[in-house]
């Protein structure tokens, strides 16, 4: 592009200035060296600004670009993590607002003129909570509090109580057992606050630290806080004083001990509970409980159970839990089966009754059963399950699943299982059911000698659970031994079959004998399929990734 007049008179004064510092001859004054350092520092933002103007990202209007900075957030623009298993890693927070504010000017004043993008408080922080305060006018405000010995938390905060919608607080581990008077503990006053999360840095299950009781609970704020709606507790020796009957998430883990008198007698008056998360709690005590006691949620959508440790005694919940018909219950941890199958009588749980799909897969140690219904549903996850308990394993499926009314099965196992293929039905009638999708999970084609007679008696369990089925009407297969679904005998065993669909999966190059596939069912539809994924998943009841995660 050729300069213009403009342009090049500007070019010629630049030049001939540096020549003339570059010719002077003369030691120049301080006063006049800091006034050309000044003037050379406004030149250079000037042409930095102009030659800004000219990149591609700097073409999109305020509006695009302010989406992308949001975006461009740890956290994607939502702020930091509100679950109480994450930390808020604040020091991100913070640097990424101020970093995308100071790399140019058109930058900073469309960063500026964004309130939303200050809302996220380190009051533990005061030069940068001072300046978000500022920054973020009248938005809602998701606040970080950390507390520590050598001063009283939350006095910036104190004209902004109002705008409080998320607080994070964050107890130092030299107050771990401390519990708070009955006075006020913060100064501000959150009126209109929604999510309330306190966590104690502490490890768990420190014996040092008081019980949780809830007698005289601490008061947080000067006024109540009617629209507090979810409030995550871990590593907590007290809870708050707080309008618990307005409460639609409650979330705890790894509090100290507490007994389960006082758990349900905390739980009964969180009445408009939604869905109520529990890991890891250690319950004291619970003789004191009455056989005929119950503590009804009729707001419950989702019950979630953590059993990480062997000494907690969380079963006992479902004794005395009397939960709706629509309710989610996922029931995961390393010690989660061994707490289940130990509950003895095994209490109803009426919201079973209407389960019409069931996934059971079945690896080496690692169980999952998912089930649902038209309005319910069930995740067990348990992360040890060792084959040798099979009978606490049937009687636990016993007490749970409806058999009789199940529709649609799907089940993975192992030649290795042997026998105990599916040991999990229970050797129970299933007259309603109409599809099975089977996986054979072994990702060999030919079976080595050794292993010929758990074959044998895989093949067998499995035969025996189609026959207990007289209605089946769909059968999927999958397996790496093209010979699997001959193996099965179905014409005596599943002969009411009307669709029969075999995948095969691994890499082999044994072929099927499609003849002899169709003569398994002569009645039947038959197809014969390369691998597809396996349909075990169930919409709402699949595994999380972490243990508290929720």
């Amino acid at each position: 592009m050729p300069m213009l007049t403009d342009d090049i008179r500007l070019v010629d004064m630049a030049e001939r200035l540096l020549c003339a510092l570059r010719d002077s001859r003369t030691r120049l004054g301080l006063d006049v060296l800091k006034h050309l350092e000044e003037t050379a520092t406004a030149t250079l933002a000037l042409a930095r600004s102009g030659i800004n103007t000219y990149a591609s990202i700097n073409t999109l209007p305020a509006e695009v670009l302010g989406i992308i900075f949001q975006n461009a957030l740890p956290s994607g623009g939502r702020g930091f993590p509100f679950n109480g298993y994450e930390d808020p890693r604040m020091g991100e927070e913070v640097r990424s607002r101020t970093v995308l504010a100071h790399v140019c000017q058109r930058w900073r004043h469309i960063a500026l003129d964004m309130a939303s993008f200050w809302t996220v408080i380190d009051e533990f922080s005061h030069d940068s909570s001072s300046a978000f305060l500022a920054r973020s006018g009248d938005m809602p405000l998701q606040v970080y509090v950390k507390q520590t010995l050598c001063r009283d938390a939350g006095h910036a905060l104190v004209p902004h109580g109002p705008r409080i919608r998320d607080l994070h607080l964050s107890i130092p581990k030299e107050r771990r057992s401390v519990i708070p008077s009955t006075t006020t503990l913060f100064p501000f006053d959150p009126k209109n606050l929604e999510r309330l999360c306190i966590v104690t840095e502490a490890m768990p299950f420190d014996d040092s630290r008081p019980n949780i009781h809830i007698d005289m609970p601490p008061v947080l704020f000067p006024g109540p806080t009617p629209h507090l709606k979810m409030l995550i507790l871990r590593s907590m020796c007290w809870l708050p004083g707080i309008p618990y009957s307005n409460l639609t998430h409650l979330h705890m883990t790894r509090g100290t001990p507490i007994s389960l008198i006082t758990l349900l007698t905390f739980l009964g008056h969180c009445t408009a509970l939604e869905e109520l998360v529990l890991v890891d709690i250690f319950i004291a005590s619970a003789t004191a409980v009455p056989l005929d006691h119950a503590i009804t949620l009729p707001r419950l959508r989702m019950l979630v159970l953590g059993i990480n440790q062997s000494h907690l005694s969380m079963r006992r919940l479902l004794q005395y839990l009397s939960l709706p018909s629509t309710v989610t219950l996922r029931v995961n941890g390393a010690y989660a089966f061994r707490a289940l199958s130990d509950l003895r009588p095994f209490p109803e749980l009426p919201f079973t009754a209407s389960f019409d799909t069931l996934s059971i897969d079945h690896a080496s140690r690692h169980l999952v059963v998912r089930a649902s219904g038209p309005s319910s549903a069930l995740l067990l996850d348990f992360k040890e399950y060792p084959t040798a308990s099979h009978d606490h394993a049937i009687y636990l499926m016993e007490s749970i699943i409806p058999f009789d009314n199940i529709v649609d099965l799907r089940y993975r196992s192992h030649t290795v299982h042997a026998q105990l293929a599916v040991h999990l039905l229970a050797d129970a009638h299933m007259p309603s059911l109409r599809k099975f999708s089977f996986v054979d999970a072994g990702d060999v084609a030919v079976v080595p000698e050794p292993m010929l007679e758990r074959r044998e008696a895989y093949v067998h369990a499995i035969s025996r659970a189609l026959e207990r089925s007289p209605n089946l009407a769909e059968l999927q297969l999958w397996s790496a031994d093209a010979a699997f679904p001959l193996r099965l005998g179905l014409r005596t065993s599943a002969p009411s079959l009307r669709t029969l669909v075999f995948y095969c999966s691994g890499t082999t190059d044994e072929v099927l004998d499609m003849d002899a596939f169709h003569q398994q069912a002569q009645e039947a539809k038959v197809y014969s399929f390369s691998q597809c994924e396996a349909p075990l998943t169930i919409a709402g009841v699949d595994p999380v990734h972490h243990i508290y995660e929720w």
